[in-house]
Formats: C-alpha cells, sequence, structure tokens
C-alpha cells in the first residue's frame, strides 16, 4: 500500500511538472532547437500520458474545483464514465459538504507547509456506495493556487475494511484477556511483560510493577513437588514451549506474600515481528486440589474401610466383576487378576448359577427380586462354601452395575465381638484421621493404644527405621511397658543386626507371630533384669514402597495371635503412618520457606526497582541492614536525595543513554549495565554500591523502569582507592625516572615502558611487543645477540625475587646509532621482571676520554722528560758534529762520518719533536694564516712528497676564514698526512686537498662528543688508497701504532697530527672503508685577525759582530759549543753554568751586555726568572731562550708569549748564527 502511494505521488509529481518544464526550457534554449525540444516533450508527454491512463491509481486534475481530467483507474473507482465526470464540480464525489471543506482546508493546508496535500476521505460512487480514498494533491504553481492541481486517489475502502476487523479482534482479545477468570500474561523467554488483572489476583500482587520484569521462579518455592528445582524446571518448559511444543502441567506456584498454592498451567508460543513470546494461563487449583485431596481422604477411607470391611465386597457390571476387594479374593481363593479376567457366574455353583443369574437380568431390567439371598460358590481349590450376598444398584463409570456385599457364612465364624473390633478400628482409623494437626509423639502414642485394643493385647512398641534399614529407633511403648518395665535408661538405638527375635520381621520382612514366647528360637537373646515378661509376640514391618518405616508389635494377649490380629494391626499402622508422612512433608515444607525468608532477611544486596524518574519503586528488607532506611522510608525518598549529586547524574546519564541505545538495530533489550553508585546512609555518610542494573519494559518493549541489585562495595572500593593511589605513586616514580624503564610479564611479553625508555632507544612497545622482537631490533648482530639471549636466560633462571644481575650492552638504536646501556633486571614477586635501563654511552667515552688523556698526559710527561736532557745530548751532538764538518777536508771519509752522525741526531731531534707534538707540548709560535696561502705555498713540496705516480688534486674553498696556528704545523698536518695517503696507494692513485668554512651546531655536537659548536676552517685530505677497517681506525692516532712494515715509519705521524690538531682546539674525524680510501677532515677554529703577510728570511751566518752576550747553560758541553760558536762569530760571550753565576757576571761587568742567551728549564732558577732578575740591571737587554723542552715557563701549552724568541734544541750553527743577529737587530 505504500508503494502504491508513493508511484502516486511520484506520477503527481511527474504531471505537475511538465508545464513548468516546458516553459523552462522554451525560456533558456536556443530558438535553433526549438522545434527538437518540441518534438522530445510531445514524446514525453505522450509516454505520460500513457502512463496517466495506464496507472493502477486514480488520478485527476482539478482546476478551480473542477474536474478537468481523470484517468480510467479513477473512472472504474467512481462509476462515472469520463463524460458524466470531467466538467463536473470534485463535490459531486462527497457524501457531505463538511467532508469536502475538510479535505479543502486540510488539503491545502498541508500545501502550504510542504509543498503536498494527503488526506483520507470518503467518496459516493455513482451507484450510491460509499468508499474510502487516500487522495494526494499536488499544485501546479505553488506560487499561484489558482492554477489547479494534481492528485491521485487510491482505494483504501478493503484496507479500512481490515483495520476495523483488526480493531473489533484487538478489542475481543482485550476483552478476553482481562475478563478471563484464569490469570493471563507473557513472557519474553521466562520473564513476565504483561499481564491481565486476574493474573494480579491470583499471584496476591496490587501492581502489574510487582509483575513485569521477574522470572516466573521468582513466584514459585525453592523446589516443586516432585523435588526438582522451581528456576531449573521454569527454564525447561519455557524453553520447549519456545521450540513450539505447547506446555500443559501442574505447577506450586507462590503468591507475593509466599503463599503457596497449586496451579495448572498452559504455555504456548507466538511470535512479533521477530521476537518470540510466550501466553501462559494459570489457573488457581487450590480449592480444586483441596477438593481432590478431600476426595481422595474421602476415598482412602472408603477404601481402608472397603479393604477392612469383614466381608467380600465386589461391582458387576455386564457380566464382569470390575472391582473385587481382598475378602472376596480370599473367599474365592483367585486374585483379584484373575477376578477381573473372568465372568463372575464362573465362581457360582452350578446348581445355584441360573437363579443367581436370573436375579441379576431382573434387576437390571427393573424389578425387584430380592436383594438378599445366599448361595454357593465354588473356590479355587474346587471346594464349596456358602455365601450370603446383599445387592445394590449402582452407576459405575457412567453405566449401570450391582455393588455386591458377599459374606461366608460357611462356618458362621462371624462373632459379634469380632464386630464389634472391625468398627472399634475403623472408628479408630476415624479419629485418627482427625488428630493430623496433633504431635507425631500423640499420634503414635494413640495409635499404639489403639492397636493393643484391637489385639487384645496387653503391651505395646513402636520403633522407626532409619534410611537404610539398619537401626531402629524406639519411639513410643504402650502405658503398660512403661509401668511394668523397671530398667533404668532404657536404650533407644537398636542396630538391627544385634536384634533379637523381635527383630525378625525386619529380617525376613514379613509379620512375625511368636505364640510360645519360651520356646526356643535361634533368635531369642533373652531380654534384661526389669524387662516386662513376655508369654506372646506379634510384630508387623510397615512398608512405604518397597523400604520399611517402621516396626509395631504388640503382646501378651491371653489367646494366640492370629493373621486378624496382624491385618488390625496393619491397617491401624498404614493409616497412622500415612498421617505421620504428610505431616513431614508439610513440615519440609514449611521450613523451606522459612529458610526462604530468612535468607531474604538475612542477605545483603539490596533488590529494587524504579520507574523513570528513580523513584524507588520496589526495595528488599535488607536496604535496612545495608542504609539503615526501612523499606518505607527508601520508597518515600526522593531519588536525587538517596545518592551523591556526582552518582545521580551518572545513573540518569546512563538512563538517558540507554534511552538512546534503545534505537539501535540488533540491541539487547535484556541487556544490563554495572554501575558504582556512592548512596546515603541514614546516619549521614555514605557507602559505595555496585550496581547491576536492567531495563523493565511493557508489551510493546518500550522502557518503563529499571531494575537492579546492589552491593555494598564500600571496603572494596577504599581498597581499590588505596591501590590507585599507591600505583599512581608508582606510575609516577616509574614514568619520570631519569633511567629507561621496562616491565616484563612471565610470558616475555613487554607490558609496559616510560617515556626514558622511549628516549633513549627510540623503540615503543609498537615496535618491541616482546622479548623476541626486541633481541631482533637491539642486536642485528646474530652471534652477538645469541651471547645475549644465553646471559638473560642465565639470569633469568638463577636469581630470584628482590634479586639484580646488572649487565652492560652494545645496543641498536631506531635511528640506527648505537649506545652502551646498562640492564639492571629486577625479579618482582608477581613473577614479573622490571628492567632498569641506564644509557652509560656518554659515560664510557667520557673514561675512554679520561683514559686517553691520562694516556696522553703520561706520554707528554715521558716526552717532556726525556725532551729536554735528550735534546741537550743532540744538541752537542749535532753542534760538534758540525764543528767538526767546518774543519774537516770535505769528501774524506771523517767527512762522511760525520755527516751521518748529524743526519742521525737531526733524525732524533725529529723524533723528540714529533712525540712534543703529539703530547701538545711542542713549542709553537702561532700567526694568522690563510689556509689556501699556506697549502698552496706547499703544494710543489707535497707534490715531490707523494711522487709524480700519483695525482695531487687541489680544491681551495672560497674566502677561507683565517686561522692562528704554527705556519710549520700546518706543514706538519700536510706532510704527515699525504706521507700517510702515499703509502696506502699501491701504483697509480689521487690524493685530493681541499679547504672550505664549516658551522658547527648543537645537534652534531650532541652525535660528536668532541666537537664544540662555532664557526671552523677545514682541511680535508683523502686519498684513493686501500682504506682501513673498524678495528684500524680506532688506533691510527695512538702513538707508534702502525700497519707498516717494521722498519718503514714511526708510527707518530698521524699521532703528531692529532697532537697539534689539539693543541690548536681543533677537531679531526676520520673516514675509511676497506678498499674505498681514505678521508681526513681537521677542524681548526677560525680567528678574527686578518691573515699576516711575512717576508722569508735568508738562513745564513751573518758575519761578525762585536755585542757582548751573557750565555747561560747548565750543560758544560752546550756551554763550550754555544760559547766557541759566537766567539767565531766575533761576539764577546761570558758564560755561565747557574743562573746564579749569570746574576754575579751581570753585577760585576762594567760594561754593557747586549743579549741574554739562556736555557730555559735549569736548577734554582729558570730562564725566564733569570730574564726578570738581570732586566733591572740592563733594561735594554735582549733575551734569547733555548731549550729542549720550555714547560710551560715561556709558552702556554706549548705556545710562546708574544714577543718571546725562542731556539729550539738541537739548532744548527747556521740557525744560531742567524737567530741571535735577529735578535740583537729587532
Amino acid at each position: 500500500m505504500l508503494f502504491l502511494t508513493r508511484q502516486s505521488f511520484f506520477m503527481t509529481l511527474k504531471i505537475s511538472h511538465i508545464a513548468a518544464l516546458s516553459k523552462t526550457k522554451k525560456r533558456f534554449m536556443p530558438k535553433e532547437d526549438n522545434k527538437s525540444i518540441k518534438n522530445r516533450l510531445l514524446e514525453s508527454e505522450s509516454r505520460l500520458r500513457s502512463i496517466f491512463r495506464a496507472a493502477p491509481v486514480g488520478i485527476g486534475v482539478v482546476v478551480d474545483r473542477m474536474i478537468k481530467d481523470a484517468n480510467d483507474r479513477l473512472y472504474d473507482m467512481t462509476g462515472y464514465s469520463r463524460d458524466e465526470l470531467v466538467g463536473q464540480n470534485a463535490r459531486m464525489l462527497y457524501p457531505t459538504e463538511a467532508e469536502y471543506d475538510y479535505v479543502g482546508s486540510e488539503k491545502y493546508r498541508q500545501i502550504a507547509e510542504k509543498g503536498t496535500g494527503s488526506v483520507e476521505t470518503r467518496w459516493r460512487c455513482k451507484d450510491g456506495s460509499v468508499i474510502n480514498v487516500l487522495l494526494s494533491s499536488t499544485p501546479f504553481n505553488l506560487n499561484d493556487l489558482s492554477a489547479g492541481v494534481t492528485f491521485t486517489a487510491l482505494d483504501i475502502t478493503e484496507r479500512k475494511k481490515a483495520e476495523e476487523i483488526s480493531r473489533e479482534a484487538e478489542r475481543r482479545y482485550h476483552t478476553l484477556f482481562e475478563g478471563a477468570n484464569d490469570a493471563i500474561f507473557i513472557m519474553k523467554e521466562e520473564v513476565f511483560v504483561e499481564c491481565n488483572h486476574k493474573t494480579l489476583d491470583v499471584f496476591g500482587c496490587e501492581r502489574s510493577d510487582d509483575l513485569i520484569g521477574h522470572a516466573s521462579w521468582e513466584f514459585s518455592p525453592p523446589q516443586q513437588p516432585d523435588g526438582r528445582d522451581s528456576k531449573e524446571k521454569a527454564l525447561e518448559v519455557v524453553s520447549a514451549a519456545l521450540s513450539g511444543k505447547p506446555q500443559r502441567f501442574y505447577w506450586k506456584h507462590s503468591r507475593k506474600d509466599k503463599t503457596p498454592f497449586d496451579a495448572e498451567v498452559s504455555l504456548s508460543c507466538f511470535e512479533w515481528g521477530d521476537r518470540k513470546f510466550i501466553q501462559a494461563i494459570v489457573r488457581d487449583i487450590t480449592e480444586q486440589k483441596q477438593a481432590e485431596k478431600e476426595l481422595r481422604v474421602s476415598e482412602e477411607k472408603y477404601r481402608i474401610l472397603v479393604e477392612n470391611a469383614g466381608e467380600a465386597l465386589f461391582v458387576a457390571q455386564e457380566g464382569m466383576l470390575k472391582f473385587a476387594n481382598d475378602k472376596t479374593a480370599e473367599i474365592v481363593g483367585y486374585s483379584k487378576e484373575e477376578l477381573a479376567s473372568r465372568p463372575f457366574t464362573e465362581f457360582i455353583h452350578p446348581e445355584d448359577r441360573n437363579m443367581v443369574l436370573d436375579r441379576h437380568v431382573k434387576r437390571q431390567l427393573g424389578e425387584e427380586p430380592p436383594s438378599r439371598y445366599s448361595f454357593r460358590i465354588v473356590n479355587k481349590s474346587g471346594g464349596t462354601r456358602w455365601v450370603d450376598l446383599n445387592v445394590v444398584l449402582i452407576e459405575w463409570e457412567g453405566k449401570h452395575a450391582s455393588l455386591n456385599f458377599l459374606k461366608d457364612i460357611t462356618e458362621s465364624r462371624m462373632t459379634g465381638e469380632t464386630l464389634l473390633l472391625n468398627q472399634s478400628r475403623l472408628a479408630g482409623l476415624l479419629e485418627l484421621s482427625q488428630m493430623s494437626a496433633e504431635s507425631e509423639i500423640m499420634l503414635t502414642d494413640f495409635a499404639l493404644e489403639k492397636a493393643i485394643e484391637l489385639t487384645g493385647s496387653t503391651i505395646g512398641y513402636l520403633a522407626f527405621m532409619n534410611t537404610d534399614e539398619s537401626v531402629l529407633t524406639m519411639y513410643s511403648w504402650s502405658r503398660t511397658a512403661m509401668r511394668e518395665c523397671a530398667i533404668d535408661n532404657k536404650p533407644i538405638e537398636y542396630p538391627v543386626a544385634k536384634t533379637g527375635l523381635w527383630g525378625e520381621a525386619v529380617r525376613l520382612r514379613r509379620p512375625v507371630i511368636t505364640n510360645d514366647y519360651e520356646a526356643d528360637s535361634p533368635w531369642k537373646k533373652g531380654y534384661p533384669e526389669g524387662h516386662v515378661h513376655v508369654c506372646r509376640h506379634m510384630n508387623i514391618p510397615l512398608f512405604d514402597g518397597n523400604r520399611i518405616v517402621l516396626i509395631a508389635g504388640v503382646g501378651n494377649k491371653k489367646e494366640p495371635y492370629g493373621n486378624d490380629d496382624v491385618e488390625q494391626l496393619t491397617l491401624l499402622m498404614d493409616g497412622m503412618w500415612k498421617i505421620i508422612k504428610a505431616k513431614r512433608i508439610e513440615k519440609e515444607l514449611s521450613d523451606s520457606e522459612e529458610r526462604y525468608r530468612l535468607i531474604a532477611r538475612k542477605m545483603n544486596d539490596i533488590i529494587w526497582t524504579a520507574d523513570l524518574s528513580l523513584r524507588t519503586t520496589y526495595v528488599s528488607p535488607s536496604v535496612e541492614k545495608a542504609l539503615g532506611f526501612t523499606v518505607e522510608e527508601r520508597m518515600s525518598q526522593d531519588p536525587a536525595k538517596l545518592m551523591a549529586p556526582e552518582s545521580f547524574e551518572l545513573a540518569a546519564g546512563i538512563l538517558a543513554n540507554e534511552f538512546k541505545r534503545d534505537s539501535e538495530t540488533g540491541i539487547d533489550p535484556d541487556r544490563t549495565v554495572k554501575v558504582d553508585v556512592e548512596y546515603y546512609h541514614k546516619n549521614g555518610s555514605t557507602k559505595w554500591f555496585e550496581n547491576i542494573v536492567g531495563t523493565m519494559r511493557d508489551e510493546k518493549g518500550v522502557i518503563t523502569g529499571i531494575h537492579g541489585v546492589s552491593r555494598d562495595i564500600t571496603e572494596r572500593k577504599r581498597a581499590d582507592e588505596a591501590l590507585w593511589l599507591e600505583k599512581e605513586r608508582f606510575h609516577n616514580l616509574i614514568h619520570n625516572a631519569p633511567f629507561g624503564m621496562l616491565m616484563i610479564d612471565k610470558s616475555g611479553k613487554f607490558k609496559y615502558a616510560n617515556p626514558k625508555f622511549t628516549e633513549i632507544f627510540g623503540y615503543d612497545l609498537k615496535d618491541i611487543p616482546n622479548g623476541k622482537k626486541w633481541f631482533e631490533l637491539a642486536y642485528p648482530d646474530p652471534e652477538y645477540r645469541k651471547q645475549v639471549i644465553s646471559a638473560w636466560v642465565e639470569d633469568l633462571e638463577a636469581y630470584g625475587v628482590g634479586e639484580k644481575r646488572p649487565r652492560i650492552y652494545d645496543i641498536k638504536c631506531k635511528n640506527g646509532s648505537r649506545k652502551i646501556i646498562n640492564f639492571i633486571p629486577v625479579r618482582l614477586e608477581t613473577g614479573e621482571n622490571l628492567v632498569a635501563c641506564e644509557d652509560i654511552t656518554e659515560r664510557i667515552t667520557l673514561e675512554d676520554q679520561l683514559r686517553h688523556s691520562q694516556k696522553l698526559e703520561s706520554v707528554g710527561r715521558l716526552a717532556g722528560g726525556v725532551a729536554h736532557d735528550f735534546n741537550n745530548m743532540l744538541q752537542a751532538i749535532m753542534g760538534y758534529a758540525e764543528l767538526g764538518l767546518l774543519k774537516i777536508k770535505m769528501g774524506s771519509q771523517a767527512d762522511a762520518n760525520l755527516i751521518q752522525i748529524k743526519q742521525a741526531a737531526q733524525r732524533s731531534a725529529d723524533l723528540v719533536r714529533q712525540l712534543l707534538a703529539f703530547a701538545r707540548k711542542q713549542t709553537v709560535s702561532p700567526k694568522v694564516l690563510d689556509l689556501n696561502e699556506t697549502t698552496l705555498g706547499m703544494l710543489k713540496i707535497l707534490q715531490q712528497l707523494i711522487g709524480e705516480n700519483i695525482k695531487l688534486v687541489w680544491k681551495p674553498g672560497r674566502e677561507i676564514r683565517p686561522v692562528k696556528i704554527d705556519p710549520a704545523q700546518i706543514d706538519q698536518i700536510l706532510a704527515n698526512l699525504l706521507v700517510n695517503a702515499r703509502d696506502s696507494i699501491s701504483g697509480a692513485g689521487t690524493v685530493t686537498i681541499e679547504t672550505g668554512n664549516v658551522l658547527i651546531d648543537d645537534a652534531y655536537c650532541r652525535l660528536n662528543q668532541d666537537f664544540v659548536p662555532g664557526k671552523y676552517s677545514l682541511i680535508d685530505v683523502s686519498d684513493t688508497g686501500s682504506g682501513m677497517d673498524k678495528e684500524t681506525v680506532a688506533h691510527i692516532f695512538e702513538p707508534f701504532f702502525t700497519t707498516k712494515e717494521v722498519g718503514s715509519g714511526t708510527g707518530l705521524g698521524l699521532s703528531t697530527v692529532y697532537g697539534i690538531v689539539k693543541q690548536n682546539g681543533g677537531f679531526i674525524n676520520v673516514y675509511s672503508e676497506p678498499g674505498h680510501g681514505t678521508t681526513f677532515k681537521i677542524y681548526l677554529p677560525c680567528c678574527q685577525d686578518h691573515a699576516e703577510t711575512e717576508g722569508a728570511v735568508q738562513e745564513q751566518i751573518t758575519p761578525g759582530g762585536s755585542e757582548t752576550v751573557l750565555l747561560v747553560e747548565d750543560e758544560k758541553l752546550l756551554l763550550e759549543f754555544v760559547g766557541s760558536t759566537l766567539e767565531e762569530q766575533g761576539y764577546t760571550v761570558l758564560s755561565a753554568e747557574t743562573p746564579a753565576d749569570a746574576l754575579t757576571i751581570a753585577r760585576e761587568y762594567k760594561s754593557p751586555i747586549h743579549l741574554l742567551i739562556t736555557d730555559v728549564v735549569m736548577p734554582g732558577m729558570n730562564g725566564l726568572e733569570l730574564k726578570e732578575a738581570i732586566m733591572p740591571l740592563y733594561p735594554e737587554i735582549k733575551t734569547l731562550y733555548m731549550s729542549g723542552y720550555t714547560a710551560n715557563v715561556i709558552a702556554h701549552r706549548g705556545v710562546l708569549d708574544h714577543g718571546t724568541a725562542f731556539l729550539q734544541k738541537p739548532f744548527s750553527i747556521n740557525t744560531l748564527a742567524v737567530k741571535v743577529r735577529q735578535v740583537i737587530e729587532e
């Protein structure tokens, strides 16, 4: 129906917009396309016209209330032809003016609001019948409603009839539902969702809320009469009903006040939408059960009367015996089964059979033959017995039958005394049945006394049997027995195995008669002194099913006991036991109900329900114990005052959220939520409760309220809060620890890593979820990884809770860098491992640097200690060799020997100088240099140094910043690096020297800890040689380390470079790989001054000099050498071996002293102190220092003070002559 309405509306829209579409196209299309557009419009209009005519709904056009057009379906609906309808006022279709006016006003009201109008109304057809229609109207022009409308008309008459039938059916169902005499309710699975008023009456409820939302077993005792758990059995029958199998059964229900009642229940399943529901009909059959019970009691009494009657009784119908009591079977000698399978005439004596049959037929025909007469019967053994028959006509199972009383009168043994006994027994049974309210002891005492009376006995007893029939418990003795028995502390319990003759009834499981108690018997054990004398005894076992439940015994009858006595005693005890058993069952049920009530009163949890405003509609009594409020007080409280404001806000929010979630597809209507709420206690304190909350719904599934169970979690909440605070403190400690912290569970999974861990390694838990992934990433080298894992596993197996096993490993970080980490794992009591990770890379580096510095310092101290004395000796060797060369003929053997001596001494001097350079103790005179100019000046020498087969490439940088360094040190750096490059190149190759400017920032320094931020000038020397591996690179700057063959190098070349760079505040890096050459990058700090320009000094012996020189040298050999050399140059030399001698000479000398030449390191006073002591005497005196090692006297870290003249030992005669002349003339 909805589809047709939408289709009609769509068609209406199409038709109503044709004209507008045509106008729009005409307005905007080019003139040359008008014809084709018109053709397309005509085709479209034709198609729409076909649809219009053939549409399955009525379609029409109304302009100014006049019907302008309609389709065939509209004519069929109304019965009018086109000529009868088109051109007529639309009013003709409406039964009343009011309906016509309503449709018009409502239609235009809707059009004004949403552009279309839809109204249900009635039309009168041509034949006078009235139909229901759904009109949908759309105007041609919203701005001009007078232009008319198109409408669709859908005949909804049948739908209206169906809806009316549905409403009528619903009304009838509601009338039946509410007016039913039985409780009718609907269950969603096992929970009540709807019920009629009778249900409230049956279950003793005032409101439907008392039932709705509860499970059926909540209105049942814990167990059903068959002993099964009520909930378990209820779920079973509900499940069967939901599977499509209707259920009908009897059930023990309980009302709201826990009063039990019997019910007959019918369950059937029906579907509503995609859900299954159970319709339950519950009929209270308490009165019926009571009537049945009374009937059973009556029938039982009747059965007892019938079965214990002294005469035979049987019912005959259609020639067969329909019922016969035991006496009948006894008289005829057949069992009841045999009697029921044969015609009753078969037992009549043949001579009397016709007479009995004739009277029976007449009686059935309504005649009145004698109702009492005698005849003979033939018993099973063939014997003949005379019987007296008394007949009464009755209805038996809806048919005529005869009730027959048969008495054996063969021997006429039935005396008046026996009759009295039977009557007495029956009276006793009746009286016993009326004592059901009395105690068990009163019942047993009464029955026992009655048994003594019926059997003519004087004593009796009654004992109950336990469940496994092993022990008898004496429960009742007769009054006579109690009087006559003189036994003190009578035993109560008697194991059956130890009983004497009276236990035979149990062992034989039948009555036992002992009429001569004095006679010998294997079971007789005698009775103790003081026991009542027994001459005769009879006892019977009473059975309940197959189990013996009690033993009843009597004794000391005057006459012997017989079967009549057994029968009297058995019937009496059986009646008594039935009453006692019923009382016990009733007490068990009462005790069970009392336990249930006790549990409800004692339980700590609170059960409650609330409406949508959170107002309590039910609360269990346990609320008073938990929160101090009575049920009435709790029910009357304002919802907002039940709990803390935050909790109320939370509860209200959850309710609102559940409303919102209820509209979601597939949401479970029986869902529950858990929420912790802070309730107010009556004493003003608060308590925390955990609430399991669900929704209550009406029959349509709409939420009508909530229900819940609240459990006091105050202590748990406090413990949780304390634990949370402890965890928070621990987390803060771990989270903010200065070390990386990692938590590993017992399975090796990484559970937590603090920020410092990620900062150190770069990895987070996504990168390393477990130990396996960690080992793969952190230890890429398989062999090293194997060693680490082995050590880790060994530690895990060895160390206990609280123990620490620190380990230091080399780690590869996420960014590829390597770090040295000190791991300190600690085993926790939980079996987890907490690992602290300390980055000791910098510390190890600093320690290495410290060791390296200490090594350098040691070498420096060694070099300094050796340099002074060693250079003095070398000076003597070189000096005297040179003097000898001056005096010996050139080319002679002596000349050659002296030359070798001089060269050896020079090489030794170079070695000492390299040691001092490495130890940064070389005495230098730094100058501001342009590296490009300095390097350019050396290129020719450097090319000669490396040879012609190696190409030297020079790449000067632009605008290189100046540096301050001794030019000779630049020469040393380049010479040593190029020699090293030359030795690494086999055959032809290339050596490249580059210069440039470099800015070192903080980021670079963090990765290269030896560097200091700032501006540097770069000297880059690279070669295409064989390269070096990492192990070699790590040692190349160490003194005397060399990879060359023995005798091919001293191992001090790169050490010298390293020392010079460090002495000048620079840094050096080396990059090399085997087979890929080597690159040395030397960074020298920039200088703000301009580069100095200095002319070359001509080194030649200056002829003559007449000045006076004060010479101070503590080595006599050197003193003589220098003194004689200067004297040969024409100088006046004043020689002194000690500073003290020098001061004496200076004080005593009367002429000017022009120059002081002094050793730097001397005992008692150094050269600088000597100069300062002489200056007052000779203010114009100039000073030239000479030394093999200055020891920071005139130089700081090897750098000479400005303006200091210095001559490094060993020196040549020419160098001495030039330097002296130079200092004097400055």
